[in-house]
């Protein structure tokens, strides 16, 4: 009964922060749109294994890591800059014509895999969770189950992950066709998103410095 109780508290834990827009989310939506299904899936496949790291991470005891001044800064200047050159690939294949944008797909392509694990190891905010939610309740777990609690909660959280972000890359990747039109405009946006994302973490890490 514990085990089942941990895996449905991490599955609504982990969707308390994937459902906030962020850089996963943008280039999942991407992806989905510009390659299918699958592209999309690759991405969320490299988040979740990233989340499994940093999950390993903290049953090895590293969690101090994360609070360090020294780890945020460097985590949110490296971070930001890092969003910013995956939002000027997503720009690269665009030409600015007199009435429209033209998107060149294959001047753009991005490994969705690749995509996925710079998107999410360049996020601050991803540690900051981990730091201030995932640890609390990964110790809550480790108290109430011990390692088969840990492994339920993981289990939860994990399939969150893909039933949030699987299900987007399905649903975009069916209306894929009825949305073609409009594909060089989203790509446009979701590239402006990711740059305004590590313009502002690259902003906010550097105002410690000074």
């Amino acid at each position: 009964m514990e085990a089942f109780w941990l895996a449905c508290l991490g599955f609504m834990v982990a969707m308390s922060g994937i459902v906030v827009p962020g850089p996963i989310l943008i280039l999942v939506l991407h992806q989905a749109t510009t390659g299918g299904f699958g592209s999309g899936f690759l991405v969320t496949l490299a988040h979740a294994l990233v989340a499994g790291a940093v999950l390993l991470l903290l049953i090895a005891g590293l969690s101090y890591l994360f609070q360090l001044e020294a780890f945020q800064f460097y985590a949110g200047t490296l971070g930001g800059f890092s969003l910013m050159v995956l939002g000027l690939m997503l720009l690269k294949g665009f030409k600015a014509g007199p009435l429209k944008l033209s998107f060149r797909a294959e001047a753009s392509s991005l490994n969705p895999f690749l995509g996925g694990l710079i998107a999410s190891l360049s996020n601050p905010q991803f540690f900051l969770w981990w730091a201030v939610i995932g640890l609390p309740m990964l110790s809550y777990a480790t108290e109430l189950g011990g390692a088969t609690g840990v492994l339920s909660w993981a289990m939860g959280s994990l399939a969150a992950v893909f039933t949030w972000y699987g299900s987007i890359s399905y649903l975009l990747a069916r209306s894929r066709r009825k949305i073609e039109d409009f594909l060089p405009y989203l790509t446009f946006t979701c590239g402006l998103f990711l740059i305004g994302m590590g313009v502002f973490f690259l902003l906010r890490y550097l105002v410690r410095l000074f």
